[in-house]
């Protein structure tokens, strides 16, 4: 006799009910509401915010570049050497504005080159003055951007100026320095001027002379001492705080041979957030001069800048955020085991109605 074996029937599967599917919704609603409030607030908090730029100063060595990108305005560096110290200053390519060309055709029967070329204004023998060089930028198409890079000859310190945007006009002269009665006698300084590899002409430092730069071209200059003490004022130097110096949309703090920025401040208004995905651009800096750059001060082998005002500041790539809510919840690990208790709590529910306990 064949017996026979009998099958079970598998078991029916389980059908989630009406009043489950709703508590399954509410609880999935719930939850990514929960989940995407966090995730706001963490947004929010984690985007760079403007804040004072630190207030140490910015430190180039030999080479590194200060990018300035300045705000509309002429007045872009002034240089006033300090007592009987000559300034020398060297043109890539340059030439003599108009009345300059005149001038000197005029008083001294010199003939200057029409084309752009190479330049030198150089000390030949020491006086009594002080060597004045104001540099003006005049914009010429976008937006203007200024380079400063720590340089010299030998152990003479120096800077390289080169912009980009924008020509620059550069006014050179030592005025004399003739002082109270009965001081010293007065020694005019006397310069060499060469311009294009001609013949060097020689003449008074207290004659003036304007000299265009075009944009791409540079211009340095070199100072006598080892530790220069000349004032160097970016921009105006008012009485009044708040316009005094240069202002700018940006600043930038690049070592040579690199492209990452190790300082970056970008011109905002103080506390506010910066809510786009990717980091500040030119074209998010303020233009109202919440930004600027004061002095600079020359060494031996490095400069340094004065930088102050509010700004999306970076450092090392790393913008400044107002992290707040990372740090609170951080400090607050009751308010963590709360918010975990009701992801928890709300995942099972949804667990518990889907498989019907």
């Amino acid at each position: 006799m064949t017996r026979r074996v009998k099958r079970r029937s598998a078991p029916a599967a389980h059908t989630i009910t009406p009043s489950a599917r709703t508590i399954i919704r509410v609880a999935c609603y719930a939850l990514a509401m929960l989940l995407m409030a966090a995730a706001l607030v963490w947004y929010g908090t984690s985007r760079p915010v403007s804040r004072q730029v630190p207030p140490d100063p910015w430190k180039l060595a030999t080479d590194d570049r200060l990018i300035l990108v300045p705000l509309v305005g002429k007045a872009l560096l002034t240089i006033e050497g300090a007592d009987n110290e000559g300034i020398d200053v060297h043109f890539d390519r340059a030439r003599l504005d108009d009345g300059t060309v005149k001038s000197l055709h005029n008083d001294f029967a010199i003939t200057v080159p029409a084309s752009d070329g190479p330049i030198a204004w150089t000390t030949t023998h020491p006086g009594t003055g002080h060597t004045m060089l104001e540099i003006e930028l005049e914009a010429s198409h976008g937006v203007p951007e200024v380079e400063i890079a720590h340089t010299g000859q030998g152990p003479h310190p120096g800077l390289s100026i080169t912009s980009h945007g924008a020509h620059l006009l550069v006014r050179l002269s030592v005025p004399l320095d003739v002082g109270a009665a009965g001081a010293a006698p007065v020694t005019p300084e006397q310069k060499a001027l060469q311009m294009a590899r001609r013949d060097v002409v020689y003449l008074p430092g207290a004659v003036p002379l304007t000299v265009l730069v075009q944009e791409g071209q540079s211009l340095k200059v070199v100072f006598p001492s080892p530790t220069p003490t000349s004032t160097l004022q970016l921009g105006t130097d008012d009485s009044n705080g708040t316009t005094s110096g240069l202002a700018l949309r940006s600043a930038a703090m690049r070592p040579v041979g690199s492209d990452i920025d190790v300082r970056y401040a970008c011109a905002a208004r103080e506390t506010q957030d910066y809510l786009k995905l990717s980091g500040p651009a030119i074209a998010d800096c303020a233009t109202t001069g919440t930004l600027r750059a004061t002095q600079i001060d020359l060494g031996r082998n490095n400069l340094t800048v004065t930088i102050h005002g509010s700004a999306w500041f970076a450092k090392d790539g790393d913008f400044v955020i107002d992290d707040w809510f990372s740090r609170y919840i951080s400090a607050n690990v009751v308010l963590v085991g709360l918010i975990g208790s009701m992801v928890g709590a709300l995942s099972t529910i949804v667990f518990a109605a889907v498989l019907g306990r």
